[in-house]
Order: C-alpha cells, then structure tokens, then sequence
C-alpha cells in the first residue's frame, strides 16, 4: 500500500527510512477502527509511536521558546486526570484516561521525527491518503451494504448515512475538509490531484452533512483569503467548472441518492436535510444551547476550573453526562480556563511561526505551497472546533493537528526553509 514515491517530480513525495517509519505509525492511527475487530489493536498505535519516538530521541532545541510551549500544553493537558478523581472519584477513568492521551505519544513522536519539511508532508499526504480511502469506503457501502466493523449507520429522509474509515458518522465531513488543502496544494499531479478532490468532496457531501458542505465552501473562502491574487483567479475558475462538472455527472447518473444529495447541498441553509434543523439554528444550538447545559450542571466553578475528563461527556466515554459538542467548551469544562489558554497560545505559535516564513520566501514553490496547506488547516480546525467536539482527541483530528504544531514549534524558520 505503499503509494510514495522515490522522485520528487512525482505526485506524492520521496521516502526512505524515515518517511517509512512516518508512514507506518500515521497509518496505525489512521487505521484505529480495527480496534472494533479486536481491541488489541488500540494498543498498536501507542506502541509504534513510541518505539518511533525511542528511536529519534535526541535533543532538538531548534526553537527554545517553542518547546517551552509545547512542553507546557502537555503539562497543562495532564492536569485534568488529576481533576477527574477529585471531583468526581466515583467513576472509572481506565479507558477514559485512555482516549484523552490517546494522541500524546504521537505529538512526542512528531516532536522528534519532523525535523524537515519533507517529514511534515509525509504525514499530511499519508493522512489524505487515508482520507481518500475513506471515501471509497463510503462508495463501497453504497454499492454493498454497510461494513460490520464499521460505526452503525444510519438514515435521514430515506437516505442511508454510512460511516467511514475515519470513524463515526460525522467524522468525514469534518476530517475529510482538513484534507482538502493537501490534496489541492501538495499533490504535484494533477490527474491525481483532481481525482482525489473529486473523490473526496462527492464522499463528503454523500454524509449529508452541514459541517461537510461549510468546509468545502470554508476552504474556498480560505484560499480567496490567504493566497495571491493569481491563486484566487485560478482557484474561482477551477472550483466552478468543478462544482459544474460534478452536478451534470450525478444528475446524468440518474441515481436517486447522489440526486438527493445535490438537493440536499443547495438546501444547506435550512439543514443537510428535511428533518434537520437549519445552519443557523445548528449553529446556535453548538455556541450556547448545548454547552449552557454543561454550566447549569457544573457551574461557574466547574468552567474556570474544569471538572476532568467527565468535562469531555460521550467523547471520553461518559455518555450519560450532557455534552457541549463545542470543543472550546469542552477545553473549559475538562481542564478550565487554563487549559483552553494553553491550546490557544499554541495554536496562535504555530499560525504566527507559519506566518513568519512565510514572509522569508516570498517565491511560490514547493514551500510555500506548504505552508499555505498548512495554515488553511491550521484555521479551518480551528473552526471546527466551534461547531464540534475537541477534535485533537480523534486520531484523525490528533494526527493532523499535532504533527503540524510539533513540526512548527520545535523547527527555526531557517530550518523550515530548508526543506
């Protein structure tokens, strides 16, 4: 399954015996739902992305100030274990605990094995790789029948929902937006890189998802925003014969479900579908209507301080408490103000340390293209994070998010641009 390549000039990357060992432990992540077919296989990725960690350690002090904030989101992250037992001491915390450092260990192995820019892109184009095996997952449930160790399916108006290789039903509408941006600006082919997009974006909106279709238009927006001016003309034209392209092929396919899903598309404002609730009231619902839930049950207190993992409801297995599905509420309710503080000020690092060698190569190359792949991600998780829930405990979500905050905290900007 290996699909990198041995020459740069080729759609995917070079690799040797690193690139393989990044392959490797991104792949265990991005295959976590084996663990439905024994639970063995949760222990795997730990494993392996410790043993890479093991065998890369050294000393990397590149950026001392970035490791000083790296160092201090993971001491931050660890208080609410603490947390956990002292409000709550009751409940069992093995697999909780379990899930919530689930992606600890890959952030230690990013830190020491993406010294490179090379490195970072064999995890970003390992992980839309994934992305795309997802979606032709979906297609396959749409031809055969959903697959046993999968998550369960489900229905809306008529149409079947089904689950993905990256997990739940609504995990591909968001995760699969994060990799638009690899696929469109680091794959260098662009037979690849259309067919992909094509691949990707179809399976998305086949979830008959709100989040999936405000990603897709999120993405274009970000490009409007951030790219050059001869980028925003390219990128419109492309995105409207695309958008065309694709609407006559499923209406020429005469298939009811790939119909309905365009029907469902221009529908977005009033909801993904007839019996959804609209965009604006979904929106309200994620601010404020569901976290207020969390504040009358635990308080002023329980949200400047946090109340430990139970703060996380159904995403770290404690479904019988309410749930927020707003990660910045999540952050407060697990781990306090402190906790939402530490991610913020990482997050705002590694957008400014992009930022900051961005402006040492003002030539569009290679790195550039990057870098802005980069910090589309960095903003569109960012979000996301509104609407859902804290989507760096997912493995998908943990393994996109964390290998591009290790890369840039621990690497100088002179390091970045050599690539």
């Amino acid at each position: 399954m290996m699909l990198l390549q041995k020459h740069q000039s080729s759609v995917f990357i070079s690799y040797g015996k690193r690139e393989t060992i990044i392959f490797i432990v991104v792949s265990s992540y991005c295959l976590h739902m084996l663990r439905n077919i024994s639970e063995v296989y949760a222990l795997v990725p730990i494993a392996l992305a410790m043993i890479g960690f093991l065998l890369y350690f050294k000393k990397n002090l590149s950026d001392k100030f970035g490791l000083i904030v790296i160092a201090s989101y993971v001491v931050i992250y660890l208080f609410p274990i603490v947390y956990s037992f002292i409000w709550y001491p009751d409940e069992s915390y093995t697999i909780p605990a379990l899930r919530y450092l689930y992606l600890i260990p890959f952030l230690l192995f990013s830190t020491v094995v993406l010294n490179r820019l090379k490195f970072l892109k064999a995890v970003l184009i390992t992980y839309a790789l994934f992305i795309i095996f997802g979606g032709l997952s979906i297609y396959y449930q749409m031809l055969m029948g959903p697959i046993s160790w999968f998550a369960e399916a489900s229905e809306r108006d008529g149409l079947v929902r089904f689950a993905s290789l990256t997990g739940s039903l609504t995990a591909y509408g968001t995760y699969g937006g994060l990799a638009i941006p690899i696929i469109y600006f680091l794959f260098k082919n662009k037979l690849c890189m259309w067919s992909a997009s094509i691949i990707v974006v179809t399976a998305m909106l086949c979830t008959l998802q709100k989040a999936a279709v405000v990603n897709i238009l999120l993405f274009g927006s970000l490009i409007f925003w951030f790219a050059s001016f001869r980028k925003k003309i390219t990128v419109v034209l492309q995105l409207v014969v695309l958008a065309s392209a694709l609407i006559v092929l499923i209406y020429q396919a005469e298939n009811p479900y790939l119909s309905a899903t365009v029907e469902n598309v221009f529908r977005v404002q009033e909801g993904a579908a007839r019996s959804d609730v609209s965009l604006v009231d979904g929106l309200i619902g994620r601010m404020w209507d569901l976290p207020s839930k969390l504040y009358e049950m635990y308080g002023l207190t329980g949200m400047l301080f946090g109340v430990g993992l139970v703060g996380g409801s159904g995403t770290l297995g404690f479904p019988d408490y309410p749930m927020a599905h707003n990660g910045i509420f999540d952050l407060l309710f697990i781990g306090g103000v402190i906790n939402l503080l530490a991610f913020v000020v990482l997050w705002i690092f590694v957008f400014l340390k992009i930022r900051r060698v961005e402006l040492l190569q003002a030539e569009e190359n290679d790195v550039v293209m990057a870098l802005l792949a980069s910090k589309i991600i960095m903003v569109m998780f960012l979000i996301n994070l509104f609407v859902s829930g804290p989507n760096f405990i997912h493995p998908y979500g943990g393994v996109i998010f964390y290998s591009i905050t290790a890369f840039f905290c621990m690497a100088s900007p002179k390091s970045i641009l050599r690539r």
